[in-house]
């Protein structure tokens, strides 16, 4: 983990996707939350979005920038809005590899690669979730899910040890050493949500939630009506 901002004091405790995931969205908003809500203290540590859930659910943390998919179960006692779209509509290769020059790939193309992923109860919906879009486009790839996060899968591709799914950002901004390249028939909902307690009542918290809702940024805009109804009457404004 890692705590950013006036040492002592309050702290909030927020759980974040790998930098590489969310692009300039989650250091946009942590940036401005230091700079906007000073004496409060974030500890940030990296977590998958199921653990997220669960952390949140215990307590363990109290806001989440988690991956946003179909399958992501996270029950009524929690809120979340979506902060920006980013469909995985692609595969990454690593640079040198042969398919990483085509313009586009299909199904066909990837058969005999390995299929690098987290293991299924890292990330239950999201791993079914692609497995139902393979099978849509015919594609039963020989599936390597011996990674114990993100990053391990990355180093592995960019050894050549095979293909890993990217999203759309990620074509113009994939993690060093991988190419992404868009994939005929592939398609699976992707996104960045923000996640909380509905019943929080932390004055700091909240304040950290309304950051959120008055960053000055059009990846976030859509948290405006959203973050804002939820914390209702209660809700205050983060100096501006």
């Amino acid at each position: 983990g890692v705590a950013v901002g006036t040492p002592g004091g309050a702290v909030c405790r927020i759980g974040a996707l790998p930098p590489e995931l969310t692009g300039s969205l989650q250091l946009n908003v942590l940036r401005r939350v230091v700079e906007t809500v000073p004496d409060i203290r974030l500890d940030v540590v990296e977590l998958l979005p199921d653990a997220q859930v669960r952390a949140l659910m215990e307590g363990a943390i109290d806001v989440g920038i988690a991956g946003h998919f179909a399958g992501l179960e996270m029950g009524q006692a929690l809120a979340s809005v979506l902060l920006t779209e980013d469909p995985i509509d692609c595969v990454m290769l690593a640079e040198g590899h042969p398919l990483a020059e085509r313009a586009w790939l299909t199904a066909a193309d990837l058969e005999r690669e390995p299929f690098l992923f987290l293991p299924r109860p890292l990330a239950p919906g999201l791993f079914d979730a692609l497995v139902r879009s393979f099978s849509d486009m015919g594609l039963a790839p020989r599936v390597n899910a011996s990674f114990g996060g993100p990053r391990s899968v990355w180093r592995a591709v960019a050894n050549s040890m095979g293909w890993t799914v990217g999203s759309r950002s990620q074509r113009s901004h994939p993690p060093p050493g991988l190419v992404a390249v868009p994939v005929e028939g592939l398609h699976v909902e992707w996104g960045i949500s923000l996640l909380w307690r509905r019943d929080e009542t932390d004055e700091g918290i909240r304040r950290v939630l309304e950051v959120f809702r008055e960053t000055r940024n059009p990846e976030v805009a859509v948290v405006v009506a959203t973050v804002r109804a939820s914390l209702g009457p209660r809700s205050v404004t983060a100096g501006v």
